[in-house]
């Protein structure tokens, strides 16, 4: 969700506002869940501190907590965000979606000057554990696909992938790089 709402905007949680079209509603999120976490997380701190937390600070909390929880990684995060007021659908059409060419997510996130190990790294990861190894595949790199052989346990057996989150960055970014036709 977080993915989803910082690609668009900036993370301005403007992917939790309601209304028939708001981003909320776009095809690349109807899949999104957990806006009811959100929502009583922010019940909870107005009722303790009215006016204070931003929707935006615990979406970017709550996406840092989730990753920690994990025990993969641990990392601080500025708050201070404000809160987005508009929320057009139309805006999460660029949302990059893992049947898009390479090309064109390479292009997208460089247009939001992110890097190819970015790419990698945040589309691999946003998704549902289980899934990293299709949406790899789903890109058909050859030689990137070769690469994760050993932490696909079956390639076209996907509920047997590994968590996404056991793909770590290090790994996909030597990957990429033996992977290159031009390295």
């Amino acid at each position: 969700m977080h993915f989803h709402d910082c690609f668009v905007q900036g993370c301005d949680a403007s992917i939790l506002i309601d209304g028939p079209s708001a981003e909320k509603t776009a095809a690349p999120n109807r899949a999104l869940r957990g806006f009811e976490v959100i929502d009583d997380a922010k019940a909870q701190l107005e009722a303790a501190c009215p006016g204070l937390v931003s929707c935006a600070d615990i979406l970017t909390l709550a996406a840092r907590d989730t990753v920690v929880l994990t025990g993969r990684l641990t990392y601080s995060v500025p708050t201070g965000r404000r809160d987005g007021r508009i929320s057009p659908a139309s805006e999460a059409a660029n949302l990059p979606g893992f049947r898009d060419s390479i090309e064109t997510q390479k292009q997208q996130f460089a247009d939001k000057g992110l890097t190819v190990q970015d790419l990698v790294t945040l589309v691999a990861s946003k998704e549902k554990p289980g899934l990293a190894c299709q949406i790899i595949f789903a890109f058909h790199w050859n030689c990137f696909m070769l690469s994760f052989r050993n932490l696909c346990r079956r390639a076209h057996h996907w509920d047997s992938a590994v968590p996404a989150l056991q793909i770590q960055a290090l790994q996909l970014h030597h990957s990429w790089r033996r992977c290159r036709p031009d390295h």
